[in-house]
């Protein structure tokens, strides 16, 4: 092939690291013992006094050369699996095999280097094969289907563990039966030439189809679906004539049949058809390729190159492309070639003080044995296993630290153009010159991206700008032009909308008044940061040339500052002096300096968005001393931390200064969690507080917006100020304010269902005065708030529910209070469970414990009363008569201290029996006899005790007439005699029962005691 054949098939190339892996340095020492573990390394081990024939020696020497690991490309590169020492991996081409999409643990192998693994060309089984000769099925999400076992009979049916049933290779082929049940048929053939062919599904598993053996071995195995044939790498036949036939090479190709034998050799002539009678296993098939494809080649020496098949040169260029290690290498996909490559470090190791026998052995003193040396170690070995002789002792071990590095390379073909713009964004200008140089590129795109990446200096003008070629690329023709003719001022401000910070730099020595530099500042866009222009920013009411670059201040003598251009530059050509901008050329005051910080760092946030920037523009001043702007500082500070910290939206700085410090302290906490209250108080709020009480000027402010959010949260729950409570080292609060801020929750919380947090809000107040408080206030307030909670509690118990603040109210109001106690007692009889008079007696010691813990405006006797009353309306006639024990019934009693006297035991007696009298619906409801139970009480004949058991008696004579009428009318009937007239309608004898009428007549009252009138 000519040169210019050569260079027109040569390809750019680029390669691409896709991922990496730092397995764990290894550990390798050489056996003491060298003799072989058996009979079959003895015997590869006798053979090497001997020339190496055997097909399973060339392989073995070939396998133990590669990698540990493997790798195997699936549907043209979509997906891609990785063998690790006992990891499969799945990664796709969708994250640029970066990320594992599956990933599965296999069994460690002790032959790695054998293994084998395969996609399905629909890539729905991925197959591993072992050294021993499993061989295991996987799928996509890396699980593992099912496992077919090694063609191996051990006695006793042992497992085989060496590597001589290997697997040389997987193929997929299609069905050759007609059974829907089963996706593939796979063909797994071993180096000792076993074919064994299996029909597999994702479901029904594997089953065995047929056998067929390879006679002589088999070295590789390759499939043509194409031409349907078996294409065998065997044994080499040297005895042949021809070198350049395939029966040298001992390649065969097998026709492949639908039944048996299922496979046949190919012949193409009646000469090597007859010579294959004599010798079936010497083989020549001839093959040619009908196209000009190429062939990816990997060399132990790390080369990898792509070869034309036809002339076998390297078309990657002049040299291969080198990698660490042997690499594994792909089919070419979209043209490009996946490799695995393998960096291996001999890391120094450590003598071990305790073994004297561990010699460490550089890697560059490390030589393969002679056959006499291992002849002569083996005699010794021998020896002193025979004589026990320390003369005859094998070697020491050696041992070696390897540190070994895998990578995931990609090989790509690209254009000259396309690798010339990489290597120049990666930064690899020598290479882009060279480049450049070699396909007639422009080199100036080279050094356009040196000047853009280099500060400017004469010595970037001179090595970069002076080389170009293009004249159009040193300067902006459009905009030298503007320059010249625009003034300094409207220059300034068109690049400052431009937001060109650099060369808005350089016309800045050129703008000489404070407030004409403020206008050009006020263009910029407000999405760069300030700390960018921070050397611009005005901070006094002179221009400080301290502040700029040693650069600015070298004015170079300009072709246009001549003399001949005196007339010209002398003028206002660099100043403007139209009326609209003549106040721009006044002076200003540190005043005008402060409002525009303040103008500009509204516009930033109201106009971008972002609070950083506009605080990082009134930090720069305030650094300087700007005085006026502490209002808008403290107001960025809150918005920035509710933006930035707690990712709050929708809050700008018009909103935070419209709001109150209660409010500001809920909008920092709206995304806090139970877990995370008591950090986000003491990371948002109490920094706040802090810099509202610098910023109000007023002493405690901390304290009082802290104690006011507290009350809000209390309101409708404990939990927030108990687990602030509950953390005293977060907060060191003194034992007054924390008494304060307890009391003020407790008496700000509406609810009545947290006792329980209010007993343990108690239990954290410290019961020793630190010396903020007096003991004796401390042990006061404490006892007032103990009543308080045993208060609630007694309360609770008989599901009276109060807030703490109402019975803070209560202490002092005793109608309120004797309501209360009288709701209290009340409760007992409405129950589900009729009370006993157990818990009557436990009511009454309760309500007297409330008298004495929070209502001693309300005396004990009234206690009793109540108690009294509670019994005598409990709609129940025993517990009625419980009230004997606390009522003085006869006048001559004597009365007790725990008696309610007797005036006033008429007065509950005769209440309560006309309320149940009163809420009686019949003249015959059961309500009238607990109002006679009632009455029954007094002992002695009380007047008014007897009227209304005579007018309870009444009821019965007017039931008996027929008079329906209700008990309360009776008792509002002003003429009793209508009664009477009734019972005389009603019953048309009635006259008969004269003495009837007259008692009930009588027991009505009617003329009082005047029995003749009546």
């Amino acid at each position: 092939m000519s040169n210019f054949q050569e260079q027109e098939r040569s390809i750019l190339h680029e390669t691409y690291v896709f991922s990496e892996w730092k397995p764990e340095p290894e550990y390798v020492q050489k056996p003491d013992n060298i003799l072989p573990e058996n009979i079959s390394v003895l015997w590869r081990w006798l053979k090497f006094f001997g020339p190496k024939k055997s097909l399973i020696d060339n392989i073995t020497a070939y396998k133990q050369r590669k990698q540990k690991w493997h790798i195997a490309l699936g549907d043209e590169g979509k997906v891609i699996a990785v063998l690790t020492d006992n990891i499969l991996e799945i990664r796709t081409k969708r994250s640029e095999y970066a990320t594992i999409a599956a990933r599965t643990t296999v069994s460690r192998d002790g032959y790695c280097q054998w293994r084998k693994l395969v996609w399905s060309p629909d890539c729905s089984f991925l197959v591993l094969a072992y050294g021993n000769g499993i061989v295991s099925f996987f799928d996509l999400t890396a699980s593992n289907l099912f496992n077919i076992p090694t063609d191996c009979s051990r006695p006793g049916g042992l497992e085989c563990t060496d590597n001589t049933h290997a697997v040389a290779e997987i193929i997929f082929m299609p069905l050759r039966v007609k059974d829907n049940k089963w996706n593939w048929e796979v063909l797994i053939i071993t180096y000792d030439g076993k074919l064994r062919g299996f029909l597999i599904s994702h479901t029904d598993g594997f089953k065995l189809h047929h056998t067929f053996s390879f006679v002589g071995g088999v070295g590789a195995v390759t499939y043509s679906p194409e031409h349907n044939l078996l294409y065998i790498a065997g044994v080499p036949r040297t005895y042949s004539k021809d070198k350049t036939s395939s029966l040298y090479a001992g390649l065969t190709a097998w026709r492949i049949l639908n039944d048996d034998p299922f496979y046949k050799l190919s012949v193409v002539s009646d000469e090597l058809e007859a010579q294959l009678a004599n010798e079936h296993f010497h083989l020549y098939i001839p093959f040619v390729s009908g196209k000009n494809l190429e062939i990816i080649l990997s060399r132990f020496s790390g080369a990898v190159s792509v070869c034309n098949v036809e002339y076998m040169v390297n078309i990657l260029g002049k040299k291969p492309e080198f990698l660490q290690g042997a690499p594994q290498v792909t089919g070419a996909h979209d043209g490009s070639f996946m490799t695995l490559e393998c960096e291996s470090n001999v890391l120094p190791a450590k003598k071990s003080n305790s073994d004297d026998s561990m010699e460490v052995v550089p890697v560059e003193s490390e030589a393969e044995d002679t056959y006499f040396d291992i002849s002569k170690e083996l005699i010794k070995s021998v020896l002193y296993t025979i004589t026990d002789i320390e003369h005859f002792q094998p070697k020491p071990k050696k041992i070696t630290i390897v540190s070994r590095i895998y990578r995931l390379l990609g090989i790509k073909s690209t254009t000259s153009n396309e690798l010339f713009s990489r290597k120049i964004e990666s930064g690899n200008y020598t290479e882009a010159l060279n480049l450049a140089s070699e396909f007639k590129l422009d080199s100036d795109l080279v050094y356009q991206q040196q000047w853009r990446k280099t500060p400017v200096s004469s010595e970037a003008i001179q090595k970069f700008l002076a080389i170009l070629k293009c004249e159009k690329s040193t300067y902006m023709k459009d905009e030298y032009d503007r320059l010249r003719s625009n003034s300094i001022a409207h220059s300034s401000i068109e690049i400052a909308k431009e937001g060109r910070i650099d060369a808005l730099t350089c016309l800045w020595p050129h703008i000489k008044t404070v407030s004409l530099q403020m206008t050009v500042l006020q263009n910029i866009p407000e999405t760069i940061n300030p700390l960018e222009y921070k050397h611009l920013l005005p901070f006094s009411t002179e221009v400080d040339v301290d502040r700029w670059p040693p650069q600015l201040l070298e004015q170079e003598n300009d072709w246009c500052k001549k003399e001949i251009f005196r007339s010209i530059w002398s003028s206002n050509w660099s100043e403007d002096s139209t009326p609209d901008n003549e106040s721009l050329n006044m002076t200003c005051t540190l005043d005008d300096i402060s409002k525009w910080y303040n103008k500009r760092a509204r516009e930033i946030e109201e106009r971008s968005g972002i609070v950083s920037h506009a605080l990082t523009l009134i930090i720069l001043a305030s650094e300087h001393e700007i005085k006026g702007l502490d209002a808008i500082m403290f107001h960025l500070l809150t918005l920035d931390t509710l933006m930035y910290d707690t990712n709050l939206e929708d809050v700008t700085l018009t909103d935070v200064e419209k709001k109150s410090t209660l409010e500001t302290c809920t909008l920092l906490m709206n995304r806090t969690s139970p877990e995370t209250f008591v950090s986000d108080l003491k990371q948002f709020v109490v920094p706040f507080l802090k810099r509202y009480e610098k910023f109000s000027n007023r002493s405690e402010s901390c304290l009082v917006g802290l104690t006011e959010y507290m009350e809000s949260l209390s309101i409708n729950d404990l939990s927030s100020i108990l687990l602030v409570m509950q953390s005293p080292n977060e907060f060191e609060l003194d034992v007054r304010t924390h008494l304060d801020l307890v009391e003020k929750c407790l008496y700000a919380y509406t609810g009545t269902d947290q006792l329980d947090k209010a007993c343990d809000l108690l239990d954290t107040i410290l019961h020793e005065s630190d010396g903020s408080i007096s003991p004796n206030e401390l042990l006061r307030r404490l006892k007032e708030l103990e009543k308080l909670l045993n208060t609630c509690n007694i309360l609770s118990c008989h599901d009276v529910n109060v807030t703490f603040s109402d019975l803070k109210n209560m202490h002092t109001e005793p109608k309120q209070a004797q309501m209360l106690l009288t709701r209290v007692a009340r409760n007992m009889a409405t129950r589900d469970e009729k009370p006993s008079q157990q818990d009557w007696e436990a009511l009454l010691k309760d309500i007297l414990d409330l008298q004495s813990l929070m209502f001693d405006c309300v005396s004990k006797e009234l206690c009793y009363v109540i108690y009294a009353s509670s019994l005598l309306t409990s709609g129940d006639e025993n517990t009625i008569k419980l009230a004997a024990e606390v009522l003085i019934c006869d006048s001559e009693s004597r009365r007790g201290v725990q008696s309610v006297p007797y005036a006033q035991s008429i007065e509950l007696v005769l209440a309560a029996s006309k309320e149940y009298f009163n809420s009686a619906s019949s003249l015959t409801d059961p309500a009238l006899n607990l109002a006679r139970c009632c009455l029954t009480l007094i002992k002695d004949g009380n007047k008014e005790i007897e009227d209304e058991l005579d007018l309870i008696a009444s009821l019965q004579i007017l039931n008996s007439f027929g008079v329906s009428v209700l008990p309360i009318q009776v008792r509002l009937c002003e003429d009793r005699m209508e009664l009477i007239d009734k019972c005389l309608e009603l019953d048309t004898n009635a006259y008969l029962a004269s003495h009837k009428l007259l008692k009930l007549a009588q027991l009505l009252k009617i003329s009082r005691d005047d029995e003749q009138k009546r």
